[in-house]
């Protein structure tokens, strides 16, 4: 992929997750759609599908990322040292290492929609 294009790339990515991670605290996770986040960053709700396939997807890379940021602001990680799970676990101090990941606690993405606020039709219809 030429410079440019891998740069403006990173930019559209990044842009994508800042906006999928404001949207998401601001309304929470079901009701921030793919075009919702599409919209907030500029760009097509095709393009967030192509880079990320769906919202589960854009999800684990906007954790993902989010845990790379974390280690690295406390020390845990230099830039460049690797990625996410294996990054913590290799540039962490042996106590940390000696307590691995598990699997047992699998992510959990909420599956029920939350219940519905009650609307101004809602209230005018139980007077």
């Amino acid at each position: 992929m030429p410079v440019a294009k891998q740069a403006r790339a990173e930019v559209s990515t990044r842009r994508l997750l800042d906006a999928a991670r404001d949207l998401i605290a601001e309304v929470g996770y079901h009701r921030a759609t793919l075009a919702l986040i599409a919209q907030r960053a500029g760009y097509s709700h095709g393009l967030v599908t192509r880079r990320f396939g769906s919202k589960e997807n854009l999800l684990y890379v906007l954790v993902e990322r989010m845990t790379v940021t974390w280690a690295q602001r406390e020390g845990r990680v230099r830039p460049g040292q690797g990625v996410g799970r294996e990054a913590i676990e290799t540039g962490s101090p042996p106590s940390v290492r000696s307590a691995p990941f598990t699997e047992e606690v699998p992510m959990s993405i909420p599956t029920s929609k939350p219940p519905q606020e009650p609307t101004f039709a809602d209230a005018r219809a139980s007077m």
